[in-house]
């Protein structure tokens, strides 16, 4: 039989060293074994272990006696890719506490935007006079006769009642629905219209006289159960602010400013009407069940 040689093949490997070199032990000092003598080992973060494995496996590739963690000079090629670690760490830690701040401002700002809003609507919420504002429209016809007390529309005066009704009636739309007029050139109203404002401003129980006053800007002729109003100017008459409202009993009392016409911005505050107001009255509001509106039941002079 034949001898067969033993024929021996050269191991490739990537290590580019020379032989001596290659076997040589890596610069990079072994760890303390844990429960050794003197200090504990510090204990490293995930990223730095990984960070030092990479940099074992890349010594493998520089002269012996070199490391990837020994100090590099600034001109060398290697500069920039073997930066010191906690250079490294420095930079992270920068933008980390730029990118920190930037959010703590947005967050700031975003505060800053929710209180501004609450504040503002807190405010208006408390400023807010628009309810009363509407009573003083409500009230107008009644206030512009400047009424003396009474405790029930029953036991008002027809007179007052029947003028406060009319005002109502021309105020509801300018007179702007009443375009018929007679040979003295004064407005046609039919008293159905004045008694629906009657019934408005003082409820369903308060029934309308039609009448002749003397010395008034009206007349009523029973033949065509019409009112005949002359152009008649209001500025010489009070005009109501309606400073406050409560209930009482399930009615609403209204505090309400004598005030004249123009002097008080309705739109301002209540300081205004109080240097302006000649007089106050309380004013009693009671609702029809039947429509669910408010109108006025009493007039009360204030005794507080």
């Amino acid at each position: 039989m034949e001898k067969k040689t033993k024929t021996e093949v050269d191991v490739f490997t990537a290590d580019y060293r020379e032989d001596g070199q290659r076997n040589a032990p890596s610069p990079v000092k072994p760890r303390p074994e844990a429960g050794g003598q003197g200090k504990a080992a510090p204990v490293e973060s995930p990223e730095e272990v990984l960070e030092a494995a990479q940099d074992e496996e890349l010594d493998d590739f520089l002269p012996v006696g070199e490391s990837l963690r020994d100090g590099v000079p600034e001109d060398s090629p290697r500069a920039a890719l073997v930066q010191p670690r906690a250079q490294r760490r420095r930079g992270t830690r920068r933008y980390g506490v730029a990118l920190g701040a930037f959010v703590l401002a947005l967050a700031l700002v975003g505060v800053c935007a929710i209180a501004t809003l609450a504040g503002r609507q807190i405010y208006q919420a408390a400023t807010d006079d628009s309810a009363l504002r509407a009573y003083d429209s409500f009230l107008a016809p009644v206030v512009m006769q400047d009424p003396e007390p009474f405790e029930s529309p029953e036991k008002a005066d027809p007179e007052f009642v029947q003028n406060a009704a009319l005002w109502q009636t021309i105020l509801a739309d300018n007179g702007a629905s009443y375009t018929e007029y007679d040979d003295a050139g004064r407005a046609l109203i039919p008293v159905g219209d004045v008694s629906a404002a009657c019934s408005m401003l003082f409820g369903p129980d308060c029934r309308l006289s039609p009448r002749t006053p003397e010395d008034t800007f009206y007349s009523y002729d029973e033949e065509t159960a019409q009112y005949h109003v002359a152009l008649f100017s209001s500025e010489s008459a009070y005009e109501p602010y309606t400073e406050s409202a409560r209930s009482e009993n399930g009615d609403t009392v209204l505090r309400v400013a004598y005030v004249t016409p123009g002097s008080v911005d309705h739109d301002g505050s209540s300081a205004d009407s109080a240097q302006q107001a000649h007089k106050r009255m309380d004013y009693v509001l009671r609702t029809n069940e039947a429509t669910g509106e408010q109108y006025v039941y009493a007039v009360r002079e204030i005794t507080e």
